[in-house]
């Protein structure tokens, strides 16, 4: 992996941990944040939900049926909403 590690989730934020892994690692370590993502910015925009969100935004584009929902289309911003709607919801 010449381009490095990526940290995500809750324990991706403690202070340090970068700097730990970078040292354990011997390659460049980046705390990795959720990017693309409308709506409810400050509620996702942490290490925490990078993973769900990359997850949730990678599903979106994804063929389904012969169908691909493409970024900006109704079913992308359909997708999106919901999500959103239940980060609400739970949080």
């Amino acid at each position: 992996m010449s381009a490095g590690l990526v940290l995500t989730g809750g324990a991706s934020s403690l202070e340090g941990v970068a700097q730990l892994a970078e040292s354990i690692m011997h390659m460049p370590v980046r705390v990795g944040y959720p990017r693309g993502v409308k709506g409810l910015v400050e509620l996702v925009n942490s290490p925490a939900y990078a993973t769900a969100v990359g997850l949730c935004i990678y599903g979106a584009g994804r063929p389904s049926n012969g169908y691909k929902a493409k970024k900006g289309s109704p079913m992308y911003e359909r997708l999106l909403d919901r999500l959103i709607r239940w980060f609400k919801e739970v949080f």
